[in-house]
């Protein structure tokens, strides 16, 4: 009976742990989402100066923990770089760093991740799915992700972002390639921008 009592406290424990967790992590994604609001009402905001009148804050899915995933990784040889098209017309030389291999609803993925040269030990993920040009903006959405050299890499959803064309067109923004469409919808990260103007 004893046994019993202590598994039983050691699981309601970890429930409990995990639900603040849980907790915890809505609140930092939510803070960070008040945080870019502030910013977007700020001088170098994407958002044109007559748009920020009528501006209520950026527009999101609610956060679900099914959009978090942790990827392996397959690495590329070193020096692979990649043009990638801006919206422009014009191309940035990337690296090509690996593609990060992962199962996100009963489906496993494959998207290339890239390296901006300037940035050390970040890697960029830009991509498309089914809520592109509905839900979300049409040219796809980013995601900036931190790597430790473990081997995998966690990729958050919640936490992706419209490139600063979404905003303006005076902006060049990098297209995703088209290896990187997630044949499903992502219901998670930042919608479609829209005013009220």
């Amino acid at each position: 009976m004893k046994d019993i009592s202590s598994r039983l406290f050691a699981v309601l424990c970890i429930c409990f742990a995990l639900s603040a967790c849980s907790a915890n992590y809505a609140e930092n994604v939510e803070s960070e989402r008040a945080k870019k609001d502030k910013e977007m009402l700020g001088e170098d905001s994407p958002i044109p100066s007559w748009e920020k009148e009528n501006f209520v804050g950026l527009s999101y899915y609610p956060i679900d923990q099914t959009y978090r995933v942790v990827a392996n990784i397959e690495r590329i040889p070193v020096g692979q770089y990649f043009p990638v098209r801006m919206t422009d017309g014009s191309e940035e030389q990337y690296q090509k760093f690996g593609y990060a291999v992962f199962e996100l609803l009963g489906k496993e993925h494959r998207l290339l991740l890239l390296k901006n040269p300037r940035e050390r030990n970040q890697l960029f993920l830009a991509y498309t799915d089914l809520t592109n040009g509905k839900e979300s903006y049409g040219g796809g959405r980013y995601l900036d992700l931190d790597y430790n050299n473990s081997g995998k890499i966690p990729i958050d959803f919640n936490r992706a972002y419209n490139p600063y064309c979404a905003y303006s067109a005076q902006y060049a923004c990098p297209i995703p390639p088209a290896e990187n469409h997630l044949n499903i919808p992502v219901p998670a990260g930042e919608k479609l921008f829209e005013t009220e103007s």
